[in-house]
């Protein structure tokens, strides 16, 4: 299949050229809202290659835009994805490359993890979900001190 690559961000593009080999690579920089928006409509996967993340908004952003995602296994990206439902997880270049290739070849995969991904973020990561989590957390911890 032709298949772009385009790394959205800075400093990092030289982290993708190990893995993407010869294949050519538009590197935007940093992006405004609007222009990240864009890219996101315009985009059919989504892969955080990242050696450390707390809860990455930018996979949600790009989850809640339908997108199937590409992550390494850290804690906070773990926490959006769910493997091989919303997303494929992989820790070394090779795993890497192998998962890239069957979101690139499998357009009835990505079309359903995108669909999945949306519906979780929307579920779990709304401002509505979020907020009633908060709620509930603080409700727990009242009754706790009333207790004690």
């Amino acid at each position: 299949p032709s298949v772009s690559f385009q790394w959205v961000g800075d400093n990092q593009h030289a982290l993708c050229s190990t893995w993407l080999g010869n294949s050519p690579v538009e590197q935007t920089g940093l992006l405004g809202r609007e222009d990240l928006q864009r890219a996101l409509a315009d985009a059919d996967i989504f892969v955080l290659l990242s050696s450390w993340e707390g809860l990455p908004l930018a996979l949600i952003e790009a989850q809640a835009m339908s997108l199937p995602a590409l992550i390494t296994p850290l804690p906070g990206c773990l926490e959006v994805v769910i493997p091989e439902q919303t997303g494929l997880v992989a820790d070394t270049t090779e795993g890497m490359k192998n998962q890239l290739l069957r979101l690139i070849e499998d357009s009835a995969l990505r079309l359903r993890m995108g669909h999945a991904a949306r519906k979780r973020i929307e579920a779990e990561f709304s401002f509505d979900a979020y907020s009633e989590r908060v709620w509930e957390l603080y409700s727990r911890m009242a009754e706790v001190k009333e207790l004690t």
